[in-house]
This record gives structure tokens, sequence and C-alpha cells, in this order.
């Protein structure tokens, strides 16, 4: 035997030796540990739809948290949902040039912009208790019905 292939049989003996050696893990204990999204506290799910120029909630209201609104443009226009916290009448919201509400002057808690007919959008806002609502702030759109009370409990 040369030197060469005794020295290379050393090496494949000393790692065979080495792996059947090493220690087996020993088992680990299984956990219950919910994953991550089913510690968070769900939220409160309300389905908004739009119509050419209707707006309709699922719910008329919620307990205050987290709620997440689902948006369901199911008009052939453009619509969006402007989600506003305030103690007027919801038909009587301070309006910007007669065509839309001042968004300036009305305290705007969340938004999903512009969304197309056929789409559905959604946006989770931290509401607290109070009165809201849910609008589309389209041009001529609010002063043509397209708002509803919510109420947050």
């Amino acid at each position: 035997m040369t030197r060469f292939t005794a020295l290379v049989a050393l090496v494949v003996m000393s790692i065979t030796i080495l792996a059947c050696s090493a220690p087996t893990p020993s088992p680990v204990a299984a956990t219950s540990t919910p994953p991550p999204s089913a510690t968070l506290a769900a939220s409160t799910r309300v389905a908004v739809t739009f119509k050419d120029f209707s707006v309709a909630s699922s719910a008329p209201s919620a307990k205050a948290g987290d709620v997440t609104f689902e948006a369901k443009n199911d008009g052939k226009l453009p619509h969006q949902l402007v989600i506003v916290k305030s103690d007027l009448d919801p038909a009587a919201l301070p309006l910007h040039e007669q065509k839309e509400v001042d968004e300036s002057k009305v305290q705007i808690v969340s938004r999903i912009p512009d969304f197309d007919s056929a789409q559905t959008k959604t946006v989770t806002a931290k509401l607290a208790p109070g009165k809201y609502v849910l609008l589309c702030n389209v041009p001529s759109h609010y002063t043509s019905g397209m708002f509803t009370a919510f109420t947050v409990n």
C-alpha cells in the first residue's frame, strides 16, 4: 500500500468513527404554541357594498377595536370608501363646492382610494366608540346619497 492510499484510508476511517460515535439528539417535547396569527385578536368584519348611488353595510354597528371593512364595488363607476367619525347627521356633513364632503372639516379615520367596478378592497381601522359615516367622496357621489351611518359601541 502506498503512503497516499494509507493516508486516504486513515481519513475515511476517522470520519466513519466520528460519525458513528456522535451522540444522537434527544427527542424534543412537542409544544402546543399556536401560530402567531392565531394569538392575535380577530377583527370584526363588515361588508360594504357600493352601487351607483347607494352604500349599504352588512352591519349597522360594531364593537370598539379593529374593524375590517371589505368594500365591494357593484356599480359601474369608480367609488371610494371614506370612514368619517362625526356626531353630525350623516346627510349633513360639511361640503366643498356643494359636490363632496370637505375633508378638512371632518375627522377621517381611514379610507380606501378610488377602486373600479367589480373590485373588492379591504381596510382595517381601530375604531373608538362613537358615530361614524361610511361614504363615497368621489365628486357628486356623497350628495347623490352614497353614505350610511355606522355606530361603534
